[in-house]
């Protein structure tokens, strides 16, 4: 690390830190979901509402930008939690370095695979929001490849399960756990049936029962109703499928599916 970095690291503020660490764990959000992470709990909703977040945000983003630690993406894109045609941000490699971080930057990605990590993203600030207000006590994020599983298959192979990201929940002294699914609703019913089907593979392999005395379970975060009730559909319909593992909600809907206190799945045990 350069002095200029180890002067950068130095002068981080609170804030500073909070965009970075985000821009590390997720690779890539928008100007709103980043809005979103760091002034929720420090503004009103009334200033909320009158824009002020927005506009302490646009400073804060212009800011880290000129100290060359983020970068705008010359795309935009809307859709859940990007707002309308709304500003994407990536760390730079300085900013990399002053987080230590070494995940890969982000160049210029498709309109496919920036949808789909902006989706990733959107369930990952809906949680970290929820932690910033006290509303539950997230014990683990991870963000693929992180999230990614992987158990001995037959013949020496390594079978490899790929969950967008993985998150554990402390409530009430027990201990919850979902891997998550961003859908885009372009997947076919048949796509949809063998990544339910490599979870079950994975769940018999007994890895995630062994580490936390529970199976998690998968939460599907989609565009809309519509295709949650498509992709409930299918799930249901799967053979040797426990009740309750799949939960497929409309993506704006992520924080209620995460603060259901419903049935819990396999018996959750204290946390160690």
């Amino acid at each position: 690390m350069s002095g200029r970095e180890a002067r950068l690291r130095a002068e981080l503020t609170p804030v500073d830190r909070q965009v970075l660490e985000l821009l590390s764990l997720t690779r890539i959000a928008s100007s709103t979901q980043i809005r979103r992470l760091v002034f929720t709990s420090e503004l009103s909703p009334e200033d909320l509402a009158n824009g002020a977040g927005a506009r302490a945000s646009r400073r804060l983003l212009t800011r880290l930008v000129k100290s060359k630690l983020i970068r705008r993406l010359s795309r935009r894109i809307g859709g859940p939690g990007g707002g309308s045609a709304a500003p994407i941000y990536v760390l730079t490699a300085v900013g990399q370095r002053v987080t230590d971080g070494d995940r890969p930057l982000v160049r210029e990605p498709s309109w496919t695979l920036m949808a789909h990590s902006l989706a990733i993203s959107e369930v990952v600030v809906q949680a970290l929001v929820l932690r910033s207000l006290g509303v539950l006590k997230l014990r683990r994020v991870e963000v693929e490849p992180v999230a990614w599983r992987r158990w001995p298959g037959p013949l020496g192979s390594t079978q490899v399960l790929k969950p967008d990201a993985y998150l554990e929940i402390e409530r009430g002294g027990y201990l919850e756990a979902w891997f998550i699914e961003a859908d885009l609703g372009t997947e076919r019913a048949r796509a949809i049936r063998v990544k339910a089907q490599r979870y079950q593979q994975y769940r018999r392999s007994g890895r995630e029962q062994g580490r936390l005395g529970l199976f998690p379970r998968v939460l599907w975060a989609v565009p809309d109703s519509r295709r949650a009730i498509e992709l409930r559909d299918v799930l249901e319909r799967l053979p040797e499928v426990e009740s309750g593992l799949h939960v497929a909600v409309p993506t704006a809907e992520v924080a209620g599916a995460l603060c259901k206190e419903d049935d819990v799945l396999a018996h959750p045990r204290p946390p160690p």
